[in-house]
């Protein structure tokens, strides 16, 4: 999963990759795996023909660079790709709405000591600060800071508190905040070009041969917050308009953010799509959803990182596969299948590791520590729901090389990867020891997972034998 190729600028979501790093991602793919279309990798999961090591590259959202430097990139090495189209970008003459904020927020330059704004009726205040100076210097100190760390400036803090309140606001009233902060910044309006999504003409362009078009919703709300009238005109009316632009069938989506529920596969099913993208990062495998799958975004590596972590994608594809014991209440457990994978922060390098050659046994492998950083397991399963106030249990056991604490709770699988509730924190060492801990979700969420907190320290952590307890009726599979 690519965005666009940028580059550089501050780039807090990892959604740009350099023309020459995604020129040495293509040389890679072609010589160390199997690329193939999104169609024929959909058409060999249906017919249980996918071949080990297939790969099939998508971007997201419709940025113009998509057509002036992935496109020849791709040609040149025969490389198909699929490009999700957000059919409100297409020639608006704006960049993306997280694009104009970090613009205003992350981008030298001095703003008023104080901003206040009214939200859906609730009033919002903040005090700047020191941080209302922003200088070259400390936008190239903080150029690496990513959304999921802590905010090291209260720039950064309002920018990532403004990104949670844009997330779910309509389209109208989004973009009038966004034109209220452009004003009290005193910044433009008008795009950057290569942040600018498709115009009409370049999306003519870009389709064809190689490249397929794909739908991304009209304005790329997070589909399960949405009504399910909201949701099919979300989805259908970004397909009916691709397909009067373009004049051909349109039969690929991609869920903005990877979210969605089952309102928005069955809408995108009934929609006339044959496929659907999530971003559950988790290898394709023969008795994958096909409305369901998943991928794993890749960040802005040189080649030699780049190469480590397809060879860990190819290889986890054929031992990360997990049927987890799902035990509702003195009933039969219930195996259901997902995917165990790893996310690390801050530039380090790690691997999920299979001890015993059993899935249900997983070690964090550290090739690279740079930084201080998280490595979270996560247990990731497709489709996989939870509701708000569900109690649940979840029993494993686990263990470490030196002294530790793990954290283990509910977590979105999709974007912004927010935690569903307090995590239960435990003590682990050299011995392996068994939990059974609660699990209580707070909020809703029809892309959930597990996820195990490993910490900052670069001592190894095993987890073995997980089984969820839940409520009977309160979990979706």
């Amino acid at each position: 999963m690519y965005h666009h190729i940028s580059e550089g600028r501050p780039d807090p979501f990892s959604l740009s990759v350099s023309s020459a790093n995604f020129a040495a991602h293509l040389e890679v793919l072609k010589a160390h795996a199997h690329p193939l279309s999104l169609r024929q990798l959909n058409r060999a999961v249906l017919n249980r023909e996918l071949q080990p090591g297939s790969v099939a590259i998508t971007f997201d959202d419709g940025y113009a660079s998509n057509l002036l430097t992935a496109k020849p990139l791709l040609l040149h090495h025969g490389i198909p790709a699929t490009v999700f189209v957000t059919t409100g970008f297409l020639g608006s003459g704006r960049e993306l709405w997280w694009d104009e904020l970090g613009r205003v927020f992350l981008e030298p330059g001095t703003l008023p000591p104080e901003l206040s704004l009214c939200i859906q009726g609730n009033s919002h205040y903040w005090e700047l600060g020191d941080a209302r100076e922003y200088t070259v210097a400390d936008s190239q100190r903080y150029r690496s800071w990513k959304a999921e760390e802590e905010p090291p400036t209260t720039r950064h803090l309002l920018y990532a508190s403004l990104w949670r309140l844009l997330q779910l606001l309509p389209e109208k009233e989004r973009l009038h905040i966004l034109d209220s902060l452009h004003a009290w910044a005193n910044s433009s309006v008008r795009s950057r070009d290569d942040y600018r999504g498709l115009s009409d003409a370049e999306l003519t362009a870009l389709a064809g041969g190689l490249i397929e078009i794909g739908a991304h919703t009209v304005t790329h709300p997070a589909l399960p917050e949405l009504s399910v009238e909201q949701q099919r005109s979300e989805i259908s009316g970004s397909k009916e308009r691709l397909e009067a632009k373009l004049g051909a069938p349109v039969v690929s989506f991609a869920y903005p953010f990877g979210a969605s529920n089952a309102d928005s596969a069955e809408l995108v099913r009934l929609s006339g799509f044959q496929c659907a993208c999530a971003t559950v990062a988790a290898p394709v495998d023969r008795d994958t959803d096909p409305f369901q799958l998943p991928r794993v975004q890749v960040c802005n590596w040189e080649r030699d990182e780049f190469y480590r972590h397809l060879r860990a994608w190819l290889d986890g594809s054929r031992e990360s596969a997990v049927w987890m014991s799902v035990n509702h209440g003195g009933t039969k457990p219930v195996l259901i299948r997902g995917k165990w994978d790893l996310r690390v922060a801050g530039g380090n390098l790690a691997y999920l590791q299979f001890p015993d050659g059993s899935p249900d046994h997983v070690r964090i492998q550290i090739d690279t520590l740079q930084t201080a950083t998280t490595y979270d397991i996560q247990l990731n399963f497709p489709g996989f729901a939870v509701r708000s106030g569900s109690a649940h249990q979840i029993t494993f056991r686990a263990r470490a090389d030196a002294p530790r604490k793990l954290a283990v709770g509910f977590a979105q699988a999709h974007e912004p990867w927010d935690g569903l509730g307090l995590y239960s924190v435990v003590d682990i060492d050299s011995e392996w020891r068994a939990f059974r801990l609660p699990l209580v979700p707070t909020a809703s969420d029809g892309g959930a997972r597990i996820h195990f907190d490993a910490g900052g320290d670069p001592s190894s952590v095993e987890v073995s034998d997980v089984v969820l307890h839940p409520d009977a009726g309160e979990l979706e599979i």
